[in-house]
């Protein structure tokens, strides 16, 4: 099976992260890089990508203050 990456850019997201992250937890295809790219969020998004990358091996979160998405 093949790797696919999916890169998703978080700054201030926490209304819909959750269902976004369990969407995609819930795919069929189980080869998955999910790069959660925390951009300075404050409002609790950090928190709940962080409680993904904890459990799913295939989730982790990076940060990139200071540019991207929402800035």
């Amino acid at each position: 099976m093949t790797l696919v990456s999916v890169v998703i850019p978080m700054f201030n997201v926490a209304n819909y992260l959750q269902e976004l992250l369990d969407s995609i937890a819930g795919q069929t295809h189980r080869e998955l890089d999910v790069v959660i790219v925390d951009n300075g969020a404050s409002d609790g998004s950090e928190r709940i990508a962080a409680r993904f990358a904890a459990v799913d091996p295939r989730f982790r979160v990076v940060q990139a203050l200071g540019g991207g998405a929402g800035r």
